[in-house]
């Protein structure tokens, strides 16, 4: 009987200890989820030049105009969000419009920058290219994807 006791009292410790863990542990997997950025209602910059990254699904040439280009771009994070841009290109049109297929063909990431007005300098994230417009006109398309 004297062995019992001490035995019995390990028992519901251990029990308590378990439950404190348990306790524990639920409370810190619920805090964690509801601190991760992809639960909570992920707000979305008005232009793209505020993106952070950005990747080309598809360039379209005006047939009327030779530096006026149709972009469509969507956020990697948000694949439910589309961006419909019409730009006018800086300089040489050949070069920037190359550089914007291989984009698109690649998937490459691309990030935005803002200029002064409504210029948009889009720059690969892995490289030095970069391609300088000047944002005609930008609808931001919430849809499917």
């Amino acid at each position: 009987m004297w062995l019992l006791a001490p035995v019995l009292i390990l028992l519901a410790a251990a029990i308590s200890c378990s439950g404190v863990w348990v306790l524990h542990f639920v409370h810190g997997r619920i805090r964690g989820r509801r601190d991760q950025p992809g639960t909570t209602p992920a707000t979305s910059p008005a232009r793209v030049a505020d993106w952070p990254e950005l990747r080309l699904d598809a360039v379209v040439t005006d047939p009327e105009g030779k530096d006026r280009v149709l972009v469509i771009a969507r956020r990697p994070n948000r694949p439910d969000l589309r961006t419909l841009l019409v730009l006018d290109l800086d300089g040489p049109a050949p070069g920037a419009l190359q550089l914007l297929f291989r984009w698109r063909d690649t998937n490459a990431s691309v990030s935005p920058r803002g200029g002064a007005g409504e210029r948009l300098v889009l720059s690969a994230r892995r490289g030095d290219d970069s391609v300088s417009a000047c944002v005609v006109r930008e609808t931001i398309c919430a849809g499917q994807r």
